[in-house]
């Protein structure tokens, strides 16, 4: 039996650059000099390269770019909050700067207490644990007593805070607690949409993606095929290749991407709303139609 290659073997060997790279948030970039201008360009290791990170000489020149410390001027002066929204900033050294927030954070605890500190500075950082600026700042302010600190995101802290309310808690043993029903509604976590459906008499289209990873569609076409054979005015076509949203995609780096939506899938809607026909203008999709159980694959 002959002895498999190490990942190491198998390795391409990169190129010997003439150049600097600059390694981001967002890859890798290829350093370009010209007299005293400097360019980014996609690194040319890398086959998809973000275009995200090429404008960072832009952003690293722009006159909007804070270079220094800034404090409003009359703050500066003698502490006045008169100013705040229309008054100017004055440049200062980082010596300044450290002196000014010392002082203020001495002020502060000594008069109200660690509590009134707000440890904020929440946002986005450079890769790397120590360049995160919201940890500096925490541990920080957690070195000279404590602080305040909001809890959460802008994204995930929004659903903590609302699905409580609308199904269930976002941690486990919350989701387990209102596992039985749902919100106020009394909702069963294992609801059958069966006898609902099979009371409708109304006409019905469902469009299926065969490749569906969201909401596998074998087992919802096998009941609306079932309900069809009973009699209901149910019609459902199933693209084969393609997912939830009805597109087509490409795997990359173990990752759906997606290219496009079903060929076929707009006119489709189109007719069903206008004529209320399943006509399906490509080879592939399996259409069934009404009391119909029989698939077929329609051209019109």
């Amino acid at each position: 039996m002959d002895k498999p290659e190490s990942p190491a073997a198998v390795l391409k060997p990169l190129a010997t650059l003439e150049c600097d790279l600059a390694v981001s948030h967002w890859g890798t970039y290829e350093v370009q000099r010209k007299g005293d201008a400097s360019t980014l360009q996609p690194w040319r290791e890398d086959a998809d390269p973000s275009p995200i990170g090429l404008a960072m000489m832009d952003a690293y020149r722009s006159p909007l770019r804070v270079t220094r410390p800034a404090v409003r001027a009359g703050w500066l002066k003698d502490r006045s909050t008169m100013g705040r929204g229309h008054e100017a900033f004055v440049e200062v050294s980082w010596d300044v700067a450290h002196e000014l927030v010392a002082e203020e954070l001495k002020r502060v605890t000594r008069t109200f207490g660690n509590e009134a500190i707000f440890g904020g500075s929440y946002g986005w950082s450079s890769a790397g644990r120590f360049h995160h600026a919201q940890s500096q700042v925490h541990r920080f302010l957690n070195a000279i007593g404590g602080y305040v600190r909001h809890m959460d995101s802008y994204s995930l802290g929004a659903a903590r805070v609302l699905m409580p309310h609308i199904v269930a808690g976002m941690d486990e043993t919350q989701f387990r607690e209102a596992a039985r029903t749902f919100g106020t509604w009394n909702t069963p976590l294992r609801y059958d949409p069966m006898p609902t459906l099979r009371a409708l008499d109304t006409p019905q289209l469902w469009v299926l993606g065969a490749a569906d990873l969201d909401a596998p569609s074998a087992e919802t076409a096998r009941r609306l095929r079932g309900l069809a054979a009973e009699g209901k005015q149910i019609s459902s076509v199933t693209f084969p290749g393609a997912e939830h949203g009805i597109t087509e995609f490409e795997e990359k780096n173990g990752e759906r991407v997606d290219t496009h939506f079903s060929a076929g899938y707009f006119q489709l809607i189109v007719d069903w709303l206008l004529f209320k026909e399943t006509k399906v203008g490509v080879q592939g999709p399996l259409v069934y139609r009404g009391r119909e159980a029989t698939p077929s694959a329609h051209v019109r």
